[in-house]
């Protein structure tokens, strides 16, 4: 049995007002440059050379990372062995991933505060934020058999025969009893 997928334009989250991430996407974009550079250190393959690749990484290394100037490696212009190189590489990579996990955390706690703030002024709007201004129209589906469907009637046949079994459930078989579902009910509706 096949089943069917819808086709629809990507959402963007709502930007606006959030803290300046922006910089912080610069931090990260020369972080992850530096992470490129030391792995072409390590891996010989830098056009450069690898003296001038490492001049080039302590000048970025002590911007990007202050507290990584303490060690003597970063204070000698001498390119390093390997394995010091490597061990650099796995510091770097756990910083770049810590400090990805602190944004997103920094993500979250914005827009939480935001639909706070947007709920606390107008409640109906939250519902709004977060879907977006407006859903656009289902445009296209992916049928069963792999075939691509366009046409808004073609579409409503294929939704409607896809989902009738789920809201015909009963319809080949007896409904069921009321005396068998009331039990399931009741402590859901007050009056019985």
């Amino acid at each position: 049995r096949g089943s069917l997928h819808m086709c629809h334009r990507r959402a963007a989250a709502p930007q606006g007002g959030l803290p300046g991430l922006g910089a912080a996407d610069a931090v990260a974009r020369t972080m992850q440059a530096a992470l490129r550079r030391l792995t072409a250190i390590i891996s010989g393959g830098h056009a450069g050379g690898a003296a001038f690749a490492w001049q080039a990484l302590r000048r970025s290394a002590s911007a990007l990372l202050p507290a990584w100037t303490n060690d003597p490696v970063w204070n000698d212009p001498a390119v390093p062995d390997k394995a010091k190189l490597t061990d650099l590489r796995s510091l770097l990579r756990t910083a770049i991933a810590t400090r990805a996990e602190g944004r997103v955390r920094e993500r979250r706690r914005a827009v939480r505060e935001k639909n706070r703030e947007i709920y606390r002024r107008q409640p109906g709007k939250i519902f709004q934020q977060v879907r977006g201004e407006r859903m656009p129209p289902l445009q296209c589906l992916r049928a069963p058999s792999g075939a691509l469907i366009f046409e808004p009637a073609a579409i409503d046949a294929a939704l409607t025969e896809a989902w009738a079994p789920v809201f015909q459930r009963h319809r080949d078989n007896p409904a069921p009893r009321w005396e068998h579902v009331k039990p399931h009910v009741r402590p859901h509706i007050p009056q019985f």
